[in-house]
């Protein structure tokens, strides 16, 4: 049998409830019978890894928490900045960005944010997982000149009135939800995704 059957019996979320999956252009009758729950000890090298893991995440959203709300109510200024860098033995260095695609250091979401900064802010950046932190201090901001006749000014107008298009059709989308309600029968939207894969 297909690995990827499996994964898909996985997937299954209600009990005694059959499902057909399509997997290359054979198909299969899926039926989950019963669901078994194990507890493990907790003195289980996994579980404790897991423990372990869950409170340093925990850890890291309370300290950025803490450090967000003492920049957010404008306490953290330049002299807590180099302080907070001494006290963690934090090396303070300059960086200049030069483009979005410049990835040595910070991934493009995070240059993203950084762009979003005021000049002379301090901002507290992380990724998504919560494994890099950043905490900036953005100097200055040049912008780079556009001549209106060239094709790179065309492109950023094509992506400006897209941008506006599609907040257009978003703000559409969230006045029929709020006036109408909609239900979504997931169930329904599986089975048709199952019978075109």
């Amino acid at each position: 049998m297909p690995d990827n059957l499996f994964k898909k019996i996985y997937n299954i979320k209600v009990p005694q409830s059959p499902e057909v999956i399509n997997i290359d252009s054979k198909y299969y009758l899926a039926e989950i019978q019963d669901e078994e729950k194990k507890s493990r000890p907790m003195n289980d090298p996994e579980v404790l890894e897991a423990l372990n893991a869950q409170l340093n995440f925990k850890k890291k959203i309370d300290n950025n928490t803490s450090l967000a709300k003492e920049i957010s109510l404008g306490a953290f200024d330049g002299n807590n900045y180099k302080k907070f860098a001494d006290d963690n033995e934090l090396i303070i260095q300059d960086y200049k960005i030069s483009s979005l695609k410049q990835n040595d250091i910070f991934s493009e979401g995070l240059i993203k944010q950084i762009f979003l900064t005021k000049d002379g802010d301090i901002n507290l950046l992380t990724n998504s997982t919560l494994t890099k932190s950043f905490l900036i201090s953005t100097k200055k901001t040049e912008y780079k000149k556009l001549n209106i006749n060239s094709n790179e000014f065309e492109q950023y107008e094509a992506k400006a009135r897209l941008n506006l298009i599609n907040k257009i059709y978003q703000s559409y989308d969230e006045n029929v939800n709020q006036k109408y309600e909609v239900e979504v029968n997931q169930r329904t939207i599986d089975r048709v995704k199952n019978s075109f894969q």
